[in-house]
């Protein structure tokens, strides 16, 4: 199955969008009583109501099997998305499951697979917020779950077809390469370092429990990384850089500093790790040999001087400052 989630503010536009007629929609499910777009809208927005504070309160799951799969029965259907419901926090929230027929006119010719949508209401039945933090990543792991449960077809996950998707100059670029392998002009096609960096980024991120640590792996790829910090102090980002070529964590998928803590749960500590960082950059040329993106690094050795960065020193430099003229002011 393949999924998406939209955030949104009418509840009239969703409910007359989803049973239109010529969509061959049917309600097959969910804990209200209202069966026309009026009907629904004003049962949802009673509820919604109860907290002001959340403007998008429409949650829209868009569901689509496999052609693989072939026709889902009713039952089955309802099934998955009781547990899509229930294992995305909206059982104590208004629901509505709404299946359309293959002959969907907002679908391609080749529309020969069954879909689903699923409407919650993003204020609970006691006008309390439901949590959507990390939503869609929630839901592709739920997904992957129900498909090896109900024996269907295993698809990949929607943010890995487009963490994976080469952007068309790369796709031609390849092209070129590889005719130009063929004619002999060329020994190997060439990897997009974005690629190549992003690769070495998860596989890195995968493989250890600090920030600090990841960083001395990516350095023994060849990578070098670095925080911005405030004068103040505060952590504003990282960056990477390979082979001459800058990237902002943020350019890259899920490789920002708040990404690596959140998704890949990496600890970070200022002082700990940014002296991790800047020990991995100063020390990068004495390092061995980069080993190839793809395969496991080397194990990196452990440092042998820990320094505090500058931006730590220069706030440690102004601290002794200020005491030593307080104390001469004391005299």
């Amino acid at each position: 199955m393949i999924a998406n989630i939209t955030k949104g503010e009418d509840f009239g536009g969703i409910f007359r969008y989803l049973l239109k007629e010529n969509k061959d929609a049917e309600i097959i499910g969910g804990n209200v009583g209202g069966q026309t777009p009026q009907e629904l809208a004003t049962e949802f927005e009673m509820f919604s109501s109860l907290n002001p504070k959340v403007q998008k309160t429409v949650t829209h799951f868009s569901l689509a099997f496999a052609p693989e799969d072939g026709e889902i029965d009713r039952e089955t259907k309802v099934r998955i998305t009781d547990r899509i419901i229930t294992e995305m926090g909206y059982s104590y929230a208004q629901h509505l499951i709404v299946s359309h027929g293959r002959n969907d006119p907002g679908h391609d010719e080749e529309h020969n697979h069954d879909h689903l949508h699923i409407v919650a209401n993003s204020v609970d039945l006691s006008g309390r917020w439901v949590d959507d933090f990390q939503n869609y990543p929630r839901l592709e792991k739920i997904l992957r779950r129900i498909e090896q449960a109900e024996n269907l077809r295993q698809v990949e996950s929607s943010w890995c077809v487009k963490h994976n998707a080469p952007t068309h100059g790369q796709k031609q670029r390849h092209k070129r390469e590889l005719r130009e392998v063929a004619e002999g002009v060329r020994d190997i096609a060439t990897v997009p370092v974005s690629d190549r960096l992003q690769s070495a980024i998860d596989r890195a991120a995968a493989e250890n429990q600090t920030v600090g640590d990841f960083a001395v792996q990516l350095a023994r790829a060849g990578i070098t990384c670095k925080l911005k910090i405030t004068r103040t102090g505060k952590v504003q980002g990282i960056s990477y850089q390979m082979e001459g070529v800058s990237f902002q964590g943020n350019q890259l998928y899920d490789a920002s500093l708040p990404k690596l803590q959140s998704v890949h749960s990496l600890d970070f500590d200022l002082v700990r790790d940014g002296q991790k960082i800047e020990m991995a950059a100063e020390r990068l040329p004495q390092l061995e040999a980069p080993v190839q993106i793809l395969e496991t690094p080397a194990i990196s050795p452990p440092l042998q001087e820990v320094k505090m960065p500058s931006h730590e020193r220069n706030i440690a430099n102004n601290n002794r400052v200020v005491r030593s003229r307080q104390r001469d002011r004391g005299r």
